[in-house]
């Protein structure tokens, strides 16, 4: 179609809407006259579970295992223009590490950590309103 490509690929549009696109693990996402960035996890669209962590038992040391959240706590935050969406992102990864055998309370630690050295920061929001939970679980 645009004569830069082979034949032999075929190109085809991948996103459902014209106002948003994923790509390099970011969702795209047009709002007025503004580009909001959530993550985009393709896993998620699987029909299969998709093991995401090393099991706390594991060998591994627990500054490492739970540094992992802490982590992922700075990617939501540099991916996520909203602080809905970072909550959301943290307290997900948070459930799915409890119910895999991580304690809640250094988690949760963790979580309040980051807020109040980084994520106060980037939010403009205080400690509190981002480590509260949604009522969803």
């Amino acid at each position: 179609p645009l004569g830069i490509y082979p034949e032999a690929l075929t190109l085809k549009r991948t996103n459902a809407a014209l106002t948003e696109a994923d790509f390099a693990g970011l969702l795209l996402r047009e709002v007025g006259d503004t580009v909001v960035t959530l993550l985009y996890d393709k896993r998620r669209a699987f029909p299969f579970p998709v093991v995401r962590n090393q099991h706390p038992d594991s060998t591994l040391p627990p500054s490492v295992l739970y540094g992992v959240y802490t982590s992922q706590l700075h990617r939501f935050a540099t991916v996520c223009t909203s602080v809905e969406d970072f909550r959301k992102e943290a307290f997900d990864l948070l459930d799915y590490l409890v119910d895999k055998g991580y304690s809640h309370g250094r988690l949760t630690k963790r979580l309040v950590g980051f807020a109040k050295n980084h994520g106060v920061r980037k939010y403009r929001n205080s400690v509190a309103s981002l480590t509260r939970r949604d009522k969803r679980r």
